[in-house]
Parts: C-alpha cells; structure tokens; sequence
C-alpha cells in the first residue's frame, strides 16, 4: 500500500493507497473480453476479472461457459441489505438489481452516465426533492412474479428499518420514503437536495421481493432460511449454496436484461487466503483475486497463468484519533495539534516504504480517494518527507526532546500507539 495523506493539512488521517489487484488467469483457457466487460459491469466495486473457461454455443462463441473463481472466505448472507464482505457482495450484485447502477465513469453526482436496471426511466421534480421511477415492466424476480413498485417501497422500508441492521441504513437518511403511484411507479422523496441523494438511493437500495420476504420480521431475517434462497431479479440465479465449500450460479436466460454471457459462475470457498490460492494453483479454480506482493515473482515465471493488473477503488490510511482515548470528551493531547500531525507526515518517508513493501505494484495516495476515481485530485500538494524541518515544527509548537530523546510538552509525552487489523 502507498501511505498518502488528506488534501487539508490540518486533516486527522495519513492516507495509504492500497496497490491494484492483481488477479490470476491461467493462459491455457480462453478469457473472453466480453464475459470480463459484463461482470465489471455488474460490480460497482470493481474487484473481480472474470473469465470464461470453455467456449460456447452463440454466435462467435461469444456466450456460454462456466468460471470457476477461488475465494477466500465464504458469503455470509444473500440479501443485499444485510451485506458485510466482499464475498457477500460479490454474490449479492449478481443476483439483485438496482433502479439504476453507476456508469463506467463513476459519476455519484446527480444521475448522469447511470444506467437504468429495475427503473427504465425517472423523472425529477422541480424542487428535486422527488424523483419519479418507472419500474420495467418486463421485470421479472427468479420465481416469475414480476417486480413491481411496492417492491421498491418495501425495500426502501425494510433498509430504513433499525430492527433489520443494514449495514446501509446510515447512507439512506435522506431518503424520506418512497410512494407507489402505480404497479410499475414509485416515488422517492428526500429530506432535502443534496449532490448525492440520486446515487444514495439507488445504488445503497438494491430491489428485494416483498412478497418472499416481507412475511418474516426485519428483526429475524438474518438468520430466517428465506434470506438464503437469493430470489433477486438479477442476470444470475442462485443455484446452490453448499456453505463454506461452493456457490454456484446460473444464468437467468430469460432474464428482461437479457441472458448474461456466461452460463454459470462458481465461488469455491476456501478457509482463508491460503487455501485459495492453492485452491487456483491446483487447477481448481480459472481466477483468483487480489494477489499479495511476494506472489508476483512466482507467477511470472508460470507458463500456464498470467496476471491482469486493474485499477481498485479501495485505499488504506492511518487516522489521527482525535479524542482523548481516556476521555473521549476532550481533545487528544497530542494529535489535537495540527502542527503535530504535519510534523509526523514529514518525518515517515512514505514513498520509500511503499517502493519496500509493494515495489511498483502501488500507487501513491494524493487524499481519501482511489485513484480509480475519474475525479481523483492528482494536484494535491504533498507533504514532503523532511526529518529538519519535522523536527523544527515540533520545537516551534513547544515538544522538545529530553535528556533521553523523548519529546514532550506540559508533562504529556510525545508517544502513541497503532493499531492495525
């Protein structure tokens, strides 16, 4: 990762940049830029590079054929609402559809460059404190019923719900509620106008069935069995799900979005980070994600696989607490101190610990943004790495060494601890 920091120099957080995952494909199978194109597409996170392992019977043997990836760690849940890892998101993008998902450029402001899913269309009011959302007609969920506006209203309501713990719940304050008009029309109002509120609702709201669900408490559907079926109105359908051993999905070919590329996409579960890379090594798996550093030199010498860099849109940081962690009530004394902190960004040579640690496989973070980002702010001034002129900014705000070297002021000493997942 890229220790970075925030663009205010009086900001509370260093900033590292995670390096851009690298994913596994071995070269003996043909990996199809079309099967890729349409599961980038269906993750707004990113992560995954997905491949075909056998050709199939369309045109130009374009669609068909199964990928088998290899996961570290199985999906805790499948309702969307309720998501906690990236396994869990993984699956749950597949199987559930939004109103509308984010375009390829990533835009959160306003609906530009979104493209319609559940909703076909939307309008907005004047005050744009409404947005009318026509619901595709043809929609269907995976047991046939059709997707209908109530389902909107319903899933706006069971996020909302304080019972139900969605880890999305604080993302969709704004969002007052949501009125069916008709079978296929529902309208969303907001608390207020805010740059966001279009992108908060539809992208943190993925459409769940009310009439499968909505007969089970919001309090008892993490552990209710109807919460595991994964009846969505995705291109995928859950096939199976054998827990802590494999996921299984199929292509939903009548999908109102159309048959997807691949026939059938399988998560094998591994135990940890380990397992599944032996898991892929072994010949089990067509991808894997997310490679570690010190593996790179290894694969770069496999004939049989080969690495697909892709930009991420995760970064790390290091956040300055800035509460007494005794009493959280007042300031802490020391990184209360923005001369402090500047002080601490100048005196780690941040870009020689990432050259150590990743050598070229990371970037350097410039501010709490992934460089994925087609807005990220490359323009950032820098806090350069300056050990005299760190020191000099502790003298001036009155933390000067001791005898034994230590830095202190009014009797509080200039020392603190890290703590790292």
């Amino acid at each position: 990762m890229t220790l970075g920091r925030g663009a205010d120099d009086g900001g509370s957080s260093a900033y590292f940049r995670t390096q851009l995952p690298h994913f596994l494909a071995p070269m003996s199978r043909s990996v199809r830029s079309t099967a890729i194109t349409a599961m980038l597409l269906g993750s707004v996170l990113l992560i995954s590079c997905k491949g075909s392992e056998q050709s199939g019977s369309g045109a130009g043997g374009d669609i068909g054929g199964t990928i088998v990836i290899a996961t570290p760690g199985d999906a805790s849940t499948m309702l969307p609402g309720l998501v906690n890892s990236l396994a869990d998101r993984e699956v749950t993008d597949l199987l559930y559809d939004r109103l509308a998902d984010i375009g390829q450029d990533l835009n959160t402001v306003g609906d530009k460059g979104f493209v319609p899913q559940l909703a076909e269309r939307w309008d907005w009011s004047a005050d744009s404190l409404k947005i009318t959302f026509h619901v595709n007609p043809k929609a269907r969920w995976h047991d046939g019923q059709p997707v209908r506006a109530s389902d909107v209203a319903y899933s706006v309501r069971l996020i909302k719900d304080t019972t139900f713990g969605s880890t999305a719940a604080p993302l969709v304050t704004n969002v007052d509620s949501v009125a069916v008009q008709d079978s296929v029309t529902a309208v969303a109002f907001f608390k207020k106008r805010v740059p966001e509120q279009f992108y908060d609702l539809v992208y943190q709201v993925a459409i769940v069935p009310e009439h499968i669900l909505s007969s089970t408490p919001p309090s008892q559907l993490k552990t209710a069995d109807i919460a595991r079926k994964g009846i969505g109105s995705g291109r995928f359908r859950l096939a199976k799900w054998e827990a802590g051993q494999r996921i299984e999905l199929l292509a939903d070919t009548a999908n109102y979005r159309g048959r997807p590329k691949l026939d059938r996409i399988v998560f094998a579960v591994a135990a940890d980070f380990n397992g599944a890379v032996t898991r892929f090594m072994s010949g089990e798996a067509d991808i894997f994600e997310n490679l570690r550093p010190e593996q790179i030199a290894q694969i770069a010498k496999d004939s049989t696989r080969r690495t697909l860099r892709l930009p991420t849109l995760a970064f790390n940081y290091l956040a300055f607490n800035m509460r007494d962690p005794k009493n959280p009530s007042r300031p802490n004394p020391v990184f209360a101190e923005k001369a402090v902190r500047r002080a601490l960004s100048m005196a780690v040579d941040r870009r020689a610990m990432l050259k150590n640690v990743f050598d070229t496989l990371a970037n350097f973070g410039f501010g709490p943004f992934p460089m994925a980002v087609g807005v990220a702010d490359t323009t950032v001034t820098q806090i350069p790495f300056d050990t005299t002129k760190a020191k000099a900014l502790l003298d001036s705000a009155g933390w000067k060494a001791g005898a034994d070297g230590m830095r202190a002021k009014n009797g509080v000493k200039l020392a603190f601890s890290i703590t790292t997942p």
